[in-house]
């Protein structure tokens, strides 16, 4: 193996790797980045809570909604859910720009171009540039991935997801959010609207198992003829995987940490993954320069059960959707004496408990 080049190695320049590598102080870090630059190609929606938002950094939230809208295959509203904001926005290319900046600025070195493609010990292999080796630890943030199985990550189930950012020519409600649901769009998810530039815009999507672009097309086209959606151009396309879990059985493996969609840690009914990367970084950052695991152990065992239970609640959402119809809009007619909460989907199940 080669000589060591920094004290960590993180492997992924995404908002998992950046937000542990920024935070890292005390040790000389080596970022390495599979694309040309961080936050390219993007490919994240970044609907957040508040409090995700401000551990990740405000500085890249370009949306705020107070609404969230939930319509049926029909384009029947099923009820509200109101916050203060309830959700923000965070770019995920502007919030990668920032936090690359100031891992320049900490005097961290980032290696675009490098990807890794094998692990020994604390030593990654980049193809083409051989082996690089850290004194210390190697932080794994690449998305889920064969470096997956490492953590007990070895049967994330993911859907194919496309998304599609549209002018408009009509300007929607740029305080809310829409989210459709049944079998006829996207039978093992759900379709979106995010209004963009205070509703001018706007990104459309959705995430299935086979047929994504025709089952899009269709959702847009009857969206355009209910009136939803005036489109005026197609701005931009974008796929991903969308994961559901089950998340990780464990965070490290000796020196070796994860962090992120590796660990196949996202809210299963969203597939938002950045909720589990802004309550971990601060932890796994303390873990490899103070050595703290027993923190991180714990807070990753809270943050798996609770993962496992939504995973749980959206698997029987999908069974019995007009179960989940009718108990969605109960829980949504006693929100005024209960709290909802957008990163813990559970919270539904209490707000049902309360209106009985």
């Amino acid at each position: 193996m080669a000589d060591p080049v920094s004290d960590v190695i993180v492997v992924g320049a995404g908002p998992a790797g950046l937000s542990v590598a920024t935070r890292l102080r005390r040790k000389s870090v080596l970022v390495l980045n599979a694309s040309e630059s961080p936050g390219w190609p993007p490919h994240c929606t970044g609907l957040v809570s508040p409090k995700t938002a401000q551990r990740l950094g405000e500085d890249a939230v370009t949306e705020s909604f107070t609404e969230a809208v939930f319509l049926d295959d029909s384009f029947r509203e099923i009820c509200r859910i109101y916050g203060k904001p309830l959700a923000v926005r965070v770019s995920r290319p502007l919030l990668e720009e920032i936090l690359s900046h100031r891992l320049e600025e900490m005097g961290h070195l980032l290696h675009n171009n490098s990807l890794a493609d094998d692990i020994g010990e604390t030593c990654i292999h980049v193809r083409g540039k051989g082996w690089l080796c850290a004194r210390e630890s190697v932080l794994i943030a690449t998305g889920y991935s064969r470096f997956s199985k490492l953590f007990g990550a070895k049967r994330c189930d993911t859907l194919s997801g496309l998304e599609v950012r549209v002018r408009l020519s009509k300007r929607i409600r740029d305080d809310e959010f829409v989210t459709l649901h049944g079998n006829k769009y996207a039978p093992e998810f759900f379709t979106w609207i995010v209004p963009l530039h205070g509703g001018r815009e706007a990104l459309v999507g959705l995430a299935a198992r086979s047929d994504t672009a025709s089952r899009l097309a269709a959702f847009l086209h009857a969206a355009e003829r209910k009136g939803l959606l005036s489109i005026d151009k197609l701005v931009s396309h974008r796929g991903g995987r969308i994961l559901r879990g089950p998340p990780a059985r464990h965070v490290y493996r000796g020196g070796v940490y994860g962090l992120g969609d590796v660990l196949c840690a996202s809210k299963p009914f969203t597939g938002g993954g950045l909720y589990a990367i802004a309550a971990m970084a601060p932890l796994l950052t303390d873990a490899i320069e103070r050595g703290d695991r027993a923190r991180l152990e714990d807070e990753w065992s809270a943050l798996r059960s609770e993962l496992l239970l939504q995973r749980d609640l959206t698997r029987l959402a999908i069974i019995y959707r007009p179960l989940w119809k009718m108990g969605l809009a109960a829980a949504c007619s006693v929100q005024d004496r209960c709290s909802i909460s957008y990163d813990k989907h559970s919270s539904l199940l209490r707000c049902l408990a309360r209106g009985r």
